[in-house]
């Protein structure tokens, strides 16, 4: 290779190997364990990959699995395709579990941020070395426990969601100096998907749309090619929503999904619950340096605000929708989860700011060559994140399903009917019964501990009707809509609630582990198994790591 195309691209170089580095650290961060789902730290991601697994085992896509529906068969799947899609082929393909592949793909989308920055700061600042600079900041970014935590415990769509984000933003910014064709309708991609990959992305990535638009009607000078550029612009968006318009039926709940109260409007906001909400990223969680270095190179910006403008403007937009919004528009998944974005937002300031700051004075006291500083200053930054790193990986215990939990609904899978329905009286864990692929429902919620304390100290009769049994996990969507055979008229599924009798289950699943007083759940245990075996003729067909499984109905 000729050493002078190396030398003239070793700033897109350096970028590439920064990329590979962030994606290692993504997906190593806690070992990607092969042989059981020990990765996944959280509900949402476990319904992820049981997602795809349906479209591998089944091959094919559009209805829920009985076992996220209450059993209902015709139940139209309303979560976008893309991630689900593009991880059934892989794993097809590979061979390799559906939780491995998506999460190898989260973390690639994840780390497509480091290029991304590279190329956006290299294009606004009109230099490469800023480019770089912004790039480093992504690979370990400053408040690092709480940034990751959206990504380590499984907002894996959202994740994809954030790399079509950040992708508009640089093609909005190419056609922003240069309309053209193929910048309006790669933008149309990254607009699909997406919708394709994750609504709640929608309304911030609305915002590249806009700002094309303004250019569109401003900087095009003939009708045919403002009309051109439009139709190249919502051509592809438009054909995913007719395509998908099922997958959306349940938008309108969605958008006051955890509103914090605000359980029928987009519009109100119940103020005091706001920062008690996950994922509620702040500005105080960086470190003061970092946040003084990036309100320098704000303020350089703004002295020279013609020449910046279009970051100028994004920027404003950005923070208001993170930070202003969220008071008036009680959309949680839509304003409040965005925040998980804001080290790829402040990077460009940073890096601005620190290039001024840092690298010019060192050239100029230190007589160091600017790539050599630039070099420094992000191997710099990445070294102060990475004791936080190695801190994160040390949470492997924290998986969402520990190897008991997983060799026990394992053996649901391989050793009971499909059509098998489950009762998980105690020892509830999130998507219990979805990852056993059966239909499942649960009493022990952390509230019923008190009552199975007083049913153990006042030696309490066993009761098998239970007075509350709710859905287990995501089979909450069996109120979703049903495809009645048609493309625009839908049923409506109606979900079966407590209270029941245990004898209705053909197995009832117990653990000796729960929030709460654990001698008691063993007490409670004993005596519900022993009741179901010596009085109703039940059958214990697993006894393993402290989780029985009772066959009630043979």
């Amino acid at each position: 290779m000729d050493a002078s195309w190396l030398h003239k691209h070793k700033y897109e170089i350096a970028a590439f190997l920064l990329f590979i580095l962030a994606w290692g650290l993504r997906a190593n961060v806690d070992g990607l364990p092969l042989d059981y789902p020990g990765n996944i730290k959280a509900a949402d991601p476990m319904y992820h990959a049981l997602a795809a697994d349906i479209i591998v085992e089944s091959g094919r896509y559009g209805n829920l699995a009985p076992y996220f529906a209450q059993g209902i068969t015709n139940m139209i799947d309303p979560s976008p395709p893309l991630n689900y899609l593009t991880t059934a082929a892989i794993s097809k393909v590979s061979g390799l579990p559906t939780w491995v592949v998506m999460y190898l793909l989260v973390t690639l989308f994840e780390a497509f941020g480091v290029l991304i920055l590279f190329f956006l700061c290299s294009r606004i600042f009109d230099s490469k070395p800023i480019g770089l600079l912004a790039a480093g900041l992504y690979v370990l970014p400053f408040g690092l426990s709480d940034w990751w935590y959206g990504m380590y415990i499984g907002l894996w769509n959202n994740v994809g969601g954030f790399f079509f984000f950040y992708a508009s933003l640089l093609l909005a910014y190419e056609y922003w100096q240069k309309p053209s064709r193929w910048s309006i309708f790669a933008l149309s991609l990254t607009v699909a998907g997406a919708w394709l990959i994750h609504v709640a992305e929608l309304f911030i990535t609305a915002f590249a749309v806009g700002f094309v638009g303004l250019r569109l009607l401003w900087k095009v000078p003939s009708i045919k090619e403002k009309v051109t550029h439009a139709l190249l612009l919502g051509i592809v968006p438009l054909v995913s929503v007719i395509l998908f318009w099922p997958r959306y039926q349940e938008l309108s709940s969605f958008l006051t999904a955890g509103s914090g109260g605000a359980e029928s409007s987009l519009f109100g906001w119940y103020y005091s619950t706001l920062p008690t909400l996950p994922f509620y990223t702040s500005l105080g969680q960086f470190p003061w340096w970092f946040l003084l270095v990036a309100g320098l190179g704000l303020l350089q910006l703004l002295v020279n605000w013609r020449k910046y403008l279009p970051l100028l403007i994004g920027e404003a937009y950005l923070f208001c929708h993170l930070f202003v919004f969220p008071w008036f528009l009680s959309a949680y998944y839509f304003f409040v989860r965005q925040r998980m974005a804001l080290p790829f937002i402040i990077a460009p300031l940073v890096a601005y700011g620190a290039y001024h700051l840092i690298v010019r004075n060192t050239m100029k006291y230190a007589k160091i060559p600017e790539e050599l500083a630039v070099i420094a200053l992000v191997m710099l930054v990445i070294g102060l994140g990475w004791g936080e790193y190695q801190g994160i990986t040390g949470l492997k215990q924290q998986e969402h399903l520990t190897p008991a939990k997983y060799d026990a609904l394992h053996w649901i899978q391989k050793n009971t009917p499909q059509d098998a329905e489950l009762v998980f009286v105690t020892g509830y864990y999130q998507m219990s019964g979805s990852f056993a692929k059966r239909v499942g429902f649960v009493f022990d919620l952390p509230d019923a501990v008190p009552a199975l304390q007083s049913f153990v100290q006042n030696n309490g009769t066993v009761n098998l009707t239970l007075p509350y049994l709710g859905s287990n996990g995501d089979t909450e969507m069996a109120h979703n809509a049903l495809d009645e055979g048609s493309f625009f008229e839908y049923g409506r599924g109606k979900k079966r609630y407590g209270p029941m009798n245990v004898l209705s289950f053909d197995y009832a699943v117990f653990a000796d582990f729960q929030i709460g007083d654990q001698p008691v759940i063993q007490l409670y245990n004993n005596r519900m198994i022993g009741a179901l075996i010596n009085e109703h003729g039940g059958t214990l067909v697993y006894n393993k790591n402290g989780i029985y499984i009772v066959q009630v109905n043979a």
